[in-house]
């Protein structure tokens, strides 16, 4: 199932050469959904740390998905082009309940002005009942950071961006990769913790 980010967080056209390509595809084995990400290079400043896991990565150059549950329950997806990922539970808008979660199998790539990137993302990692989903790119630095969506919001309705605006994101047939009715044990014990 293939997605392409082709405007702003407002609604907003960007050039071509701006567009982000998605993927997502059910894994052999069924041991997860495999995510793959085309996306321009911008160049922006490397995190100063290993690739892998790096919280607060939505500050640098990165592709985010967004995946809905019953309850508010979503997960994050946030992957940089210097191999720096980030994988957050959220139960209600952005309030994290657990957050750097392991990816075994993420690789990120830059290949001349673009880059790609493509992980396995656990089963268990997603709330019960995917039903609803977004993406979102961002890149550039200070005043000319530009944050880019695949279903924005209404152009001038709001002044500043805000990824979390779960009533923006879309319907999924999730079902096409795998069911989500039960909630998993990593779901459980983050929600029983908070």
């Amino acid at each position: 199932m293939g997605f392409c980010i082709s405007t702003l967080w407002n609604g907003v056209a960007i050039e071509e050469s701006d567009k982000v390509e998605l993927s997502l595809s059910k894994c052999e084995h069924n041991e997860g959904l495999a995510i793959e990400i085309d996306a321009p290079f911008y160049n922006n400043a490397k995190p100063n740390a290993e690739s892998g896991v790096l919280m607060g990565l939505w500050d640098y150059e990165v592709v985010e998905a967004f995946f809905l549950g019953e309850n508010n329950r979503y997960l994050e997806l946030e992957f940089g082009p210097f191999g720096h990922y980030l994988v957050l539970l959220l139960n209600g808008s952005r309030n994290i309940i657990s957050h750097s979660l392991n990816l075994n199998d993420c690789k990120a790539k830059i290949d001349g002005k673009r880059w790609k990137a493509n992980a396995v993302i656990p089963n268990d990692y997603f709330p019960k009942n995917v039903r609803k989903f977004n993406a979102y790119a961002i890149h550039n630095e200070g005043s000319e950071r530009k944050y880019l969506a695949l279903y924005p919001t209404p152009e001038n309705k709001f002044e500043d961006p805000d990824f979390h605006r779960l009533e923006y994101f879309r319907e999924i047939n999730f079902k096409l990769f795998f069911n989500t009715n039960q909630e998993s044990d990593i779901w459980k014990r983050a929600v029983n913790k908070t």
